[in-house]
């Protein structure tokens, strides 16, 4: 019997039952366009052992850029967290787009 990760959470795929206990990942996903090319910016809740906010930016399937936040257990509003994360990305992107046509 072959168990599958699906969403932060770990199913037995023949019977699809779920045998882990850890809540569902939530995660924050947009596309951006840079310079011709589309950018998937992704930030997830990696949830225990060690809590954590992981962005990741790829392109064409792969990984080009990583940013990893520890958090403590006792971090409550870690929804917030991950939108400051996701967003200090994104504007981290359109900060070196607009560095890179003013220099052109």
């Amino acid at each position: 019997m072959e168990a599958c990760s699906c969403w932060g959470n770990v199913w037995n795929s023949e019977e699809m039952t779920r045998i882990d206990d850890r809540p569902p990942a939530t995660g924050l996903n947009n596309n951006i366009a840079f310079m011709g090319k589309q950018l998937h910016v992704q930030t997830e809740n990696i949830g225990l052992p060690k809590p954590g906010i992981v962005t990741q930016v790829f392109s064409n399937g792969r990984i080009i850029y990583s940013k990893k936040t520890e958090c403590s257990q006792e971090m409550n509003d870690i929804q917030s967290q991950m939108c400051k994360q996701h967003s200090e990305v994104i504007q981290g992107i359109a900060d070196k787009l607009a560095r890179l046509k003013g220099a052109s």
